[in-house]
């Protein structure tokens, strides 16, 4: 027994870190922090400025959609609304699981911003990953057109004329 091959493992290890980064998201450290004084000092003088907290929640979701697509949604037909739905659930699940021990809804304008940079991050990081993954493609990318694969190396056993 050989075990798993290499692309099995790479495979395996998205997952994981998908539903690590996904349980970091809807249980963040807030929670945690509040049961510890010092902590919750700490998290608050480097979290309070808000280009912090909008940095945070890009970057959080940038990386979520850029694992979801790779994980849940590859290969799916309209992969870019499921992957942007996902976002939006896991979005206003997350602001619900925070204002949950507060026992209030502070206002709608805040909690609707913070899903909107969710969802903008997400774009980002699908953005950033297809790039990404362009430019590790063989050769570059630069043979790859209309869905076609135009690489010499693949087109070797291939006759050309057409």
């Amino acid at each position: 027994m050989s075990g798993l091959n290499g692309e099995m493992m790479r495979e395996r290890r998205r997952r994981w870190l998908f539903w690590l980064w996904l349980g970091g998201i809807l249980f963040p450290l807030a929670f945690a922090v509040q049961y510890w004084d010092a902590a919750r000092q700490v998290f608050a003088y480097l979290f309070a400025p808000r280009w912090v907290h909008v940095v945070m929640h890009a970057f959080l979701y940038a990386i979520l959609a850029a694992l979801g697509e790779q994980v849940l949604f590859a290969g799916r037909r309209k992969a870019l609304a499921w992957i942007f739905g996902f976002v939006l659930l896991v979005g206003v699940v997350q602001e619900g699981l925070q204002l949950l021990p507060q026992r209030t809804w502070p206002g709608w304008w805040e909690e609707v911003f913070d899903v909107s940079v969710d969802v903008g991050g997400a774009a980002l990081g699908l953005w950033a990953g297809r790039i990404w993954r362009r430019k590790n493609a063989p050769l570059g990318g630069r043979f790859r057109r209309r869905g076609r694969d135009l690489n010499p190396r693949s087109l070797a056993g291939n006759t050309l004329s057409r």
